[in-house]
């Protein structure tokens, strides 16, 4: 893929997976999808075309999948992009070489992958070298965020395109200079052919 929007929420700062990150860094990164709808398609069709935002809709082969008692790590591959998903209906059984189709938000893989990637036999490279051209600050609206009682407060980490509306994007130069607020961010990237060290703590 030679651009990329991928969707990164902020608690992987708080919690020290990825550092904050500034325009023009250079990242490799993984990625994974969380469906807004999924099948398995009989059409052996390839494609990873975006809708808005961050939403992409996909087609493309099973590689691999990796079954535990919870849940399955499915590795597909659209001919331009590789991903995976996190299954757990596992009543949702793709074979490998079969093919599934479906749409959802482009996230970054949050650590399931990367960090755990000496425990998946035959491991695929779904890793990708970018350099970040734009980061977006997406501030989640008010209407999203429930105050409790006791003084707390919860609210999604991300949101889909159509949940938030021009006035809540910003755009910002670099995340470690936005520490306020209930946010996540939309990184636009910019393939680019250099190797280097994954982008993951």
């Amino acid at each position: 893929m030679e651009k990329l929007c991928v969707t990164f929420e902020e608690w992987h700062l708080g919690d020290g997976n990825y550092p904050p990150l500034h325009k023009g860094q250079k990242v490799n990164l993984s990625f994974y999808i969380y469906p807004g709808n999924k099948e398995i398609n009989a059409n052996e069709e390839y494609y990873f075309n975006p809708i808005a935002d961050s939403n992409y809709m996909f087609s493309g082969k099973v590689i691999r999948n990796y079954v535990d008692n919870e849940k399955q790590i499915i590795i597909i591959d659209t001919g331009s992009f590789k991903f995976y998903l996190e299954e757990f209906d596992l009543n949702f059984r793709p074979l490998v070489g079969q093919f599934i189709s479906g749409n959802g938000l482009l996230l970054l893989d949050y650590y399931i992958w990367v960090e755990n990637l000496d425990d998946y036999p035959d491991a695929p490279n779904i890793f990708y070298n970018f350099e970040v051209s734009q980061i977006l600050r997406i501030s989640i609206p008010e209407h999203f965020i429930h105050r409790h009682s006791d003084g707390g407060t919860s609210y999604p980490t991300s949101l889909s395109p159509g949940e938030y509306d021009n006035e809540h994007v910003q755009e910002i130069e670099d995340m470690a200079d936005d520490t306020t607020g209930y946010r996540f961010y939309l990184l636009k990237l910019i393939s680019i052919d250099e190797e280097f060290a994954k982008t993951f703590n």
